[in-house]
């Protein structure tokens, strides 16, 4: 008998799976190729609202029963549509790791749970190691270590400075902070860079934000390239399809590759950014680690030149002691607490957490800038989809919303803060990102903020929004259209009095002269 047939008969001796009706009703924006001929579309519509019912259920599996994922590993989890066409997509939860041990193991207590049994039947599970569109999923954060003379003391130290960003149209402006750390260890010292994009005020207190993985020791890990993926890491599984005639060339990956950013005909999504697979590996790591270098060696070259605020924290402990509750450091939400000292005017520049400062972005698109600790400004796209992510060395899971932005991520972009680009409202500070895709994962603020009530049990400080240049703006906002409508309003009131001095002197001009002269 031939393969073929022996195929066919299998093919027909196997179970019928069931099918999600009306498929192209789920069709989300398409992000690139697995596999070959497989399209990958974030799942919209009905296919969404069933993975949003019972999401929180799988988030409560993972924590409870997974294992711990190797430190230096993101895993994460979203609802996809995945297929040769629109009209044959099959949605499937995908769990993405690098370590295919930790995505399967992922995938296998969900299986086993009966989660699936509070969905229409039609939904699937499957594993990659990255998403399409997320290759290279890393924190932002840049690091380097090198040898230095041995300290009198074998306690590791972290020092730090504060340099404030200033705007480059606003000179007196501040628009961020890069926070340079150093960390000595024996004869070793590393230098890490990230940015600090806000402030908050507990209790009377205020305090910057920054990412809580650059003051972490393992930090370093986390940062590493040196990741060696299991054998057969690159391979993916889709639950929902029959993998009798898998081996297919990858010739269509490429060719998609090989255009970067056109999707394919099947999809009615245009002028937006679309990656898969293969291209990108040896490109994206070159131009990263250049990049990396040139502002690693202008950090140790300017580290005890610049003019900036020093601080130090021993072993993860602040310059302030008490201030930053234990919880705070490396949480799930990724932020780290610095207290300001009272003498510190860079920081009434920057945005304040709070209610009032503190948007939710709507459906579809949102246009934000973020400016970074490396002094540029970047614009980009924020959707408002939400993914589950548990973060390299926390054991919660937590869901960050992605920005596409224009101009490409660097190391030490990791704290900044992301805003509407015509109202200036927060809507989160950036904690990883792909730099070869350009797109970067928030901390939503809404979680954070929420938080930090939970925590400090202070909601009347973050009720109130204590900073006057919280609501500075980054394009043509609603202040400078006001300035520019009160100008406006001036120049008629100046024009009608000079018209009207005119009409009087012509007036007056006359009558004086006959006064005077008598004609």
């Amino acid at each position: 008998m031939s393969t073929s047939r022996i195929k066919a008969t299998l093919s027909l001796l196997q179970k019928q799976k069931p099918r999600w009706p009306d498929p192209e009703l789920s069709i989300g924006k398409f992000r690139g190729i697995k596999k070959g001929k497989y399209n990958c579309w974030e799942a919209e519509g009905p296919a969404k609202e069933a993975f949003e019912e019972i999401k929180p259920q799988i988030k409560l599996l993972l924590e409870e029963l997974c294992g711990p994922v190797p430190s230096s590993s993101f895993i994460l989890f979203d609802i996809f549509m995945i297929g040769e066409t629109q009209s044959t997509a099959v949605p499937h939860i995908m769990f993405s790791c690098k370590h295919q041990k930790s995505r399967k193991a992922a995938v296998k207590v969900v299986e086993q749970s009966d989660v699936l049994q509070q969905c229409p039947p039609g939904i699937h599970f499957g594993h990659w190691d990255y998403p399409p569109h997320l290759k290279d999923l890393r924190f932002l954060s840049s690091s380097m270590s090198y040898s230095s003379p041995p300290r009198v003391t074998d306690a590791s130290r972290h020092d730090y400075d504060i340099i404030p960003i200033f705007d480059p149209y606003k000179p007196l402006t501040v628009r961020a902070m890069q926070l340079r750390l150093k960390k000595t260890s024996g004869a070793f010292a590393t230098y890490r860079t990230a940015t600090i994009g806000g402030v908050v005020e507990l209790s009377g207190k205020r305090f910057y934000m920054a990412p809580a993985h650059v003051f972490s020791d393992d930090a370093q890990d986390m940062l590493s390239d040196d990741i060696v993926p299991d054998s057969n890491d690159s391979d993916c599984e889709f639950g929902g399809f029959d993998d009798l005639d898998d081996n297919t060339a990858d010739h269509r990956e490429a060719e998609f590759m090989s255009q970067y950013s056109v999707t394919p005909e099947a999809s009615d999504v245009e002028d937006e950014w679309d990656f898969d697979d293969e291209r990108l590996s040896d490109v994206d790591s070159e131009d990263s680690s250049h990049v990396e270098n040139e502002i690693q060696s202008a950090i140790v070259s300017d580290f005890k030149r610049a003019r900036c605020l020093r601080g130090q924290a021993e072993s993860i402990t602040i310059s302030h002691p008490g201030t930053v509750r234990d919880s705070m450091i490396l949480h799930k939400l990724d932020y780290y607490l610095l207290e300001i000292d009272d003498g510190d005017k860079f920081s009434l520049d920057l945005p304040v957490l709070s209610e009032r400062s503190v948007g939710r972005p709507g459906p579809g698109g949102t246009n934000v800038t973020a400016f970074t600790g490396s002094g540029k400004l970047l614009a980009g796209v924020l959707w408002d989809r939400r993914t589950c992510i548990r973060l390299p060395h926390t054991t919660g899971y937590t869901e960050v919303v992605s920005v596409e932005f224009q101009h490409s991520l660097r190391p030490g972009d990791s704290g900044s803060v992301v805003r509407d680009a015509s109202t200036g409202m927060i809507y989160g500070h950036v904690v990883a990102g792909d730099t070869g895709s350009q797109t970067a994962l928030i901390i939503p603020a809404d979680d954070m903020l929420d938080d930090l009530m939970t925590n400090t049990g202070d909601v009347r400080t973050l009720t109130v929004d204590y900073n006057k240049g919280s609501d500075i703006q980054f394009s043509f906002t609603l202040r400078y259209r006001t300035a520019l409508l009160l100008l406006f309003v001036l120049a008629i009131m100046l024009v009608n009095m000079v018209i009207n001095l005119s009409t009087l002197l012509l007036t007056l001009v006359p009558s004086v002269f006959q006064q005077l002269y008598g004609f």
